[in-house]
């Protein structure tokens, strides 16, 4: 059962970090205002916000009720807490860009 856990959170990791390559290439690729930035900028914020209540519902999962998701090893700790917080550094840099949309001036 715990492995089948695991393989889920690792799982949805990989997709969560997946999610914002997809995000920023849509900004890339989008031609000169078909979209508005405030819209822009509300869906990397909402985008950013959800890749980020991933890795912070495990640790207060870990922190609050002792949930582990490792299977007990000093390196599958390390490894889950460096997955969960590049994760979470990956969904800060959506938020700040989904931010930056808000103030940057429409085309």
């Amino acid at each position: 059962m715990e492995g089948h856990r695991r393989d889920r959170t690792v799982g949805t990791s990989i997709a969560l970090v997946m999610l914002p390559a997809g995000f920023a290439g849509w900004l890339l690729l989008q031609g000169p205002s078909s979209v508005p930035n405030k819209l822009q900028g509300a869906i990397g914020v909402v985008l950013g916000l959800y890749i980020c209540s991933h890795p912070v519902a495990r640790m207060l999962n870990v922190l609050l009720f002792g949930d582990r998701p490792w299977l007990g090893s000093k390196r599958s700790v390390v490894w889950w807490l460096v997955l969960n917080l590049m994760v979470l550094v990956i969904g800060w840099i959506v938020i700040v860009m989904g931010t930056t949309r808000f103030v940057v001036p429409n085309r």
